[in-house]
């Protein structure tokens, strides 16, 4: 190049390349990567913990919903009993706890179906499960009339509420499968397993009201085995969902004093 020629202008991407920068520049960068990692990774951290606490939520709600459909199930299963005793003594004894049993029901029955159509956005499957539970508590008043003014035996009242819980139960276990989280893993079914077993033990608290009455026929009779045998099915389904340590924690649910007497 001759001295008269000047060096050609530097470019934009020339002038602000590394090897241009100033001490000072260097070192903020050195010390902005380290920042910018720990503020992306606090990001990340952020996002993760605010998904646990949406899945948390959501799990919560379940778990409320699934507790309001148990008690629900309980309560119909004490006016099973009830309307079955009433029944099986010829439908002459005072018929004031048969009524508030009902009404228990009823109650349970309006407490949980706001509770339950919350979570349609969460579980678009649990509204066929809920019009099914609605449309079955919708055949209680007829059933209660049977129970009432009727002559039907109580075989038939038995089975009218067998077919009535069965359709609470399906909810039931909608809303189970919805608490079945990796956290929870088989206790979610194990407890399915284990409501079905307390269903078939009221049951056969119904049945034997009528054996106790000399009500009971060679069907009911074989009923009554038959549902011991699902009883025992249900304990089976509730070990076989849990692990080593889980069935060692909850044996007494199963076996202890209360549940044999």
């Amino acid at each position: 190049m001759r001295k008269d020629q000047r060096p050609p202008p530097q470019g934009r991407s020339e002038r602000l390349a590394p090897r241009h920068w100033s001490l000072r520049t260097k070192l903020a960068i050195v010390l902005l990567v380290p920042a910018v990692v720990a503020v992306a990774l606090g990001g990340l951290l952020i996002a993760d913990r605010a998904a646990q606490a949406a899945e948390l939520d959501r799990v919560s709600r379940f778990i409320d919903a699934q507790g309001e459909i148990a008690t629900l199930v309980e309560r119909l299963q004490q006016e099973r009993l009830l309307a079955t005793d009433h029944v099986v003594t010829g439908r002459a004894g005072d018929p004031s706890a048969l009524e508030q049993a009902g009404v228990g029901v009823d109650d349970a029955g309006a407490a949980a179906r706001p509770t339950v159509q919350e979570l349609y956005a969460d579980d678009q499957r649990l509204v066929g499960a809920h019009q099914q539970a609605d449309q079955a508590l919708a055949r209680l008043p007829g059933l209660r009339t049977l129970v009432t003014t009727s002559n039907a035996p109580a075989s038939a009242v038995i089975t009218r509420y067998d077919d009535l819980i069965a359709e609470i139960v399906q909810l039931d276990n909608a809303l189970l499968r919805g608490v079945n989280t990796i956290e929870v893993s088989g206790l979610a079914t194990a407890l399915a397993g284990l409501a079905a077993a307390r269903n078939e033990a009221s049951l056969q608290e119904a049945l034997m009201v009528m054996v106790a009455r000399g009500a009971t026929t060679g069907q009911d009779l074989v009923e009554l085995q038959s549902s011991q045998a699902r009883l025992q099915q249900s304990l089976g389904e509730f070990r076989g969902a849990l692990d080593a340590g889980q069935r060692v924690r909850y044996a007494p649910l199963v076996a202890g004093p209360t549940n044999a007497d």
